[in-house]
């Protein structure tokens, strides 16, 4: 049993604004071969060179301890390949972002965010370790699961390994569905109901929550809505906090601060959970603790342009004119973002029109004309 005929994708919905270890990671400083691994990796990511990416993604078949000659099997390359292109596929003109480099057991862990164009966010991970020809990326995935691309393969391969020979095999039963499904070729509610249909500790085990979370976020964006009672709770248990957070940031309505209380430090300090945070404490009117995700978001990055939109809503909000030109200022060079009242001043625009009445604005617009 060396392959099947399905691509497991590391993609389900992004976030409105991406098991991982139980450990807080450990910062590494860079080594010059893993240094140059890491700035080829974001570069091949960035414009989709598939040819470079499969240079670096080279991960092991999980199997091969066991089993010595699938080191080179040629399906699980082909496995390997379907990621890679899909990976590439998936983030079409979007931004991959290096975010750090962690120590985990195996060598080191780096840490990507990728801006969608509508600034959507994930967070990837790459695992790398020392191979025969030096460091390569042995693993992969998408915070938004508990599993990385070789784990839920390894825990595929055995769990149908289990059952193989056997006379019942719900498992396998309910996995001939997953292909169809992703395809079109079978409803949501047939999906549901063969996963349904398995014992209740299939239902609860891991793996199969792992694939049906999977297979139901990659299909449509609200995967949630229409689902039997309990359901999502019983998929979500309490491990996947990054698509908890998302489904309650997917409403504008809901209060999502306990939730993302919840998120594991590496993640909740991102830049892009920040500025979302910060948006919606924005909209219940509380500038100073939307000021202080504003502070957080930068203090991780400057490279996300709906962070300076948000401290520009702010900065009017409090009629802070300086903050709001260095807002403005940095919207307008930086991100080449055209000078739209709509959006500049959405939240606020009243003060925005004052804004633009005074002396400060009047100052910046003839200093940016005379350049």
């Amino acid at each position: 049993m060396r392959w099947f005929p399905l691509l497991i994708l590391l993609f389900g919905c992004s976030a409105s604004a991406p098991p991982v270890p139980s450990v807080e990671p450990e910062p590494l400083m860079l080594t010059s071969e893993t240094g140059y691994l890491v700035d080829r990796l974001t570069e091949d990511l960035n414009s989709g060179n598939q040819d470079g990416l499969r240079e670096a993604i080279q991960p092991p078949h999980p199997l091969a301890q066991w089993e010595p000659e699938l080191k080179n099997d040629p399906a699980w390359q082909s496995l390997v390949n379907q990621w890679i292109e899909e990976l590439v596929l998936h983030a079409g003109a979007g931004e991959w972002q290096f975010r750090q480099l962690n120590v985990i057991p195996s060598g080191w862990r780096a840490e990507y965010r990728l801006v969608h164009e509508n600034f959507a966010v994930e967070y990837f991970y790459f695992d790398i370790e020392e191979g025969p020809a030096g460091p390569r990326v042995s693993d992969m995935g998408n915070h938004l699961f508990q599993m990385s691309q070789v784990q839920l393969m390894d825990h595929l391969y055995h769990q149908l390994m289990l059952e193989y020979g056997e006379s019942e095999q719900p498992f396998a039963q309910f996995f001939a569905f997953l292909q169809p499904y992703g395809e079109g070729e079978v409803s949501k509610s047939v999906f549901v109901k063969a996963y349904r249909a398995l014992p209740g500790d299939l239902q609860s085990h891991s793996l199969t929550r792992e694939l049906v979370l999977r297979a139901l976020s990659g299909n449509e964006s609200q995967w949630y809505t229409g689902l039997p009672t309990n359901m999502v709770h019983r998929l979500y248990g309490d491990d996947y906090r990054l698509m908890q957070t998302n489904t309650c940031l997917s409403n504008l309505d809901a209060d999502c601060r306990g939730i993302f209380q919840r998120l594991p430090s590496t993640l909740k300090n991102d830049v892009a959970m920040q500025t979302e945070m910060g948006i919606r404490a924005l909209h219940r009117g509380e500038l100073t603790i939307a000021e202080a995700h504003v502070d957080a978001a930068l203090a991780d990055s400057k490279e996300y342009l709906p962070t300076y939109w948000l401290s520009l809503q702010v900065a009017l909000g409090q009629g802070d004119y300086p903050d709001a030109i260095a807002s403005l200022d940095r919207l307008s060079r930086h991100f080449d973002l055209p000078l739209d009242r709509e959006i500049l001043f959405e939240v606020y625009p009243d003060a925005g029109a004052r804004f633009l009445a005074s002396s400060d604005f009047y100052q910046w617009a003839k200093g940016l004309q005379d350049e």
